[in-house]
């Protein structure tokens, strides 16, 4: 039996150092966090922060996802209990986590997990407040370990370690430890999950070998054999949206100047709503009746590709299509009936409440896609498979706390369909350590390179790469629209600039081959690439074609710049 000594129980924290890590380290973000929010040693100050987000008692913590805190007690110690303090301002954009993971350490490397503690309040009310985590749990340790996943901003304050210093030890505990580090010192626990999987996940065994390590990649077999998706955005009535056989043509395959098929290009097509398109039941069905409307969008196509096989003697050649599900972050009191004469769906959850408002959400959901469903099958489409639908929000709407039950509710909609869900989140989203738990099959991070001129392109896409590759996923390549610019050249030549770092990164890092790759291409940008007079834009052009053809080069980079 141990033999110990102690000194009267008090908060062993007070004054003590601590270190905060990030599971993904990123620049942009830790020097905002620091220049608006400063480290001055506040945790472990003893004094407990008011519910004004201008408190300097709280230290803010972006995105970064898993955040730690540790603090050195100095000497080993008797522990009691932990807390630490967060703050809930949903209009600031302060979030408070699921869950709270605590682990001790006798040195500083190995730790023992003691426990967790679940957020039971109500974290999405309106009004600020402040909320503990707190875990009762007897260890014995002289370093302390806090983890948990930054939503959005992370407000901490008050790292409380109750307990009583140790004068004397005579052995020290055998337990299972863990000592794997990533980021910037963020233990890896891989039991720690915020949110439960999905009990049924339609992936084949096959499939889930593919994915196993690295990147995304095209299984050849199944319908997630995309490696090259182009977003086509449609229902704006115009003919920015509106998709002819002449216009598909150059996306699906590669054409010279002349207009001559020569291969293969988008194998892909991912139709997307342009715009803000309003969430109403109105607003589904017109945009899926666009979609099908004869002679363009999906028709158009389903031509294009046909005439493209009999050129090129390809006759089981088929391009892959998935079909958007419309956001439902807006949520409009009356969405309209989804039936002739069926009930108004409400998804104000004010109004209504948070459980009736996913359901609803659910509902129209299901109606959409037995929409699209219906009209595909009436379609008969020899040239084109569905693989699946895409989830247009960018991000986990961690404002509603019924947004993964939505999500993992379509995602096995979909599976049981024997079909893929595709979700494109930007850089640093929320949600994307647990798109796999969340259900998505197929996702592909965006570097937001082209569209954020104050970001250091390199670190951007290593620490996009690093991601992609340990969370099994692809990339997508952005172009900006600006590469039509008459007006103003220079930010047609910056534009051009930046989609070639994309094409450059692809090679440098590996992701130009069998790995899965959406395309933002600014509505008909790309399309108009090709019939430009401009050189810088019919670059964009043929330089996306040798990119997937396998023929770009580093030097390409360097000629398309000169």
């Amino acid at each position: 039996m141990p033999s110990w000594s102690f000194l009267s129980p008090r908060n062993l924290a007070k004054g003590k150092s601590y270190r905060i890590g990030a599971q993904w380290p990123d620049k942009l973000f830790s020097g905002m966090e620091t220049q608006q929010y400063p480290n001055k040693g506040q945790l472990t100050s003893g004094r407990q922060a008011t519910i004004s987000v201008k408190d300097p008692g709280w230290l803010g913590l972006l995105r970064q996802y898993g955040r730690s805190i540790i603090v050195d007690l100095e000497k080993t110690c008797k522990i009691e209990w932990i807390s630490l303090k967060f703050l809930l301002n949903i209009d600031a954009g302060i979030l408070v986590p699921s869950v709270v993971f605590f682990y001790v350490s006798l040195d500083g490397t190995r730790w023992t997990k003691i426990g967790s503690a679940h957020d039971s309040a109500k974290w999405y009310e309106k009004e600020p407040q402040i909320y503990e985590f707190k875990l009762e749990r007897v260890a014995y340790a002289r370093f302390v370990r806090a983890q948990f996943v930054a939503k959005v901003y992370a407000f901490v304050n008050d790292f409380i370690v109750y307990g009583s210093s140790v004068l004397r030890q005579t052995r020290q505990f055998e337990e299972e430890m863990l000592s794997q580090i990533m980021g910037d010192n963020y233990l890896v626990d891989l039991q720690d999950t915020r949110i439960e999987p999905i009990q049924v996940r339609r992936v084949s065994e096959k499939y889930r070998e593919i994915i196993s390590s690295g990147y995304l990649i095209a299984d050849n077999g199944k319908s997630s054999a995309i490696r090259n998706l182009a977003l086509i955005y449609t229902g704006a009535h115009d003919l920015q949206n509106t998709w002819t056989v002449d216009d598909f043509l150059p996306m699906v395959t590669y054409m010279t100047v002349d207009r001559e098929i020569a291969g293969w290009l988008f194998d892909g097509a991912l139709f997307v709503p342009y715009g803000k398109m309003p969430t109403s039941a109105a607003a589904w069905s017109s945009w899926v009746v666009d979609l099908f409307t004869p002679s363009t969008q999906l028709f158009a196509l389903e031509e294009a590709v046909g005439r493209a096989k009999e050129v090129m003697h390809d006759p089981e050649h088929k391009v892959r299509c998935v079909i958007t599900i419309p956001s439902t972050i807006s949520e409009p009191s009356d969405f309209g009936s989804i039936e002739p004469r069926g009930r108004s769906f409400v998804f104000d959850h004010e109004a209504i409440g948070h459980e009736e408002a996913f359901k609803n959400k659910r509902d129209a959901i299901r109606w959409l896609m037995q929409m699209v469903l219906h009209r595909w099958g009436e379609a008969m489409f020899a040239h084109l498979q569905l693989t699946g639908f895409y989830w247009q929000p960018e991000f986990l709407n961690e404002k509603d706390p019924y947004d993964i039950h939505l999500i993992q509710s379509i995602a096995l909609d979909i599976h049981a369909k024997d079909l893929m869900f595709y979700w494109i989140p930007f850089y640093g989203a929320p949600g994307i350590p647990d798109a796999g738990n969340l259900g998505f099959d197929c996702v592909m991070l965006q570097p937001g390179v082209s569209f954020h001129g104050d970001i250091d392109s390199k670190a951007r896409f290593e620490a996009c790469v690093a991601q992609a590759k340990y969370y099994h996923m692809g990339i997508e390549l952005e172009l900006h629209w600006d590469i039509l610019n008459r007006q103003e050249p220079k930010k047609a030549q910056i534009a051009l600039e930046k989609y070639e770092e994309y094409l450059q990164a692809g090679i440098l890092y590996g992701f130009s081959t069998n790995v899965m790759k959406a395309y933002y291409l600014g509505s008909k940008s790309f399309l108009q690439c090709f019939t430009s007079d401009e050189e810088r834009a019919n670059l964009v052009y043929e330089d996306t074609v040798r990119f997937i053809n396998g023929s770009y080069s580093m030097d390409d980079q360097h000629q398309s710049q000169q």
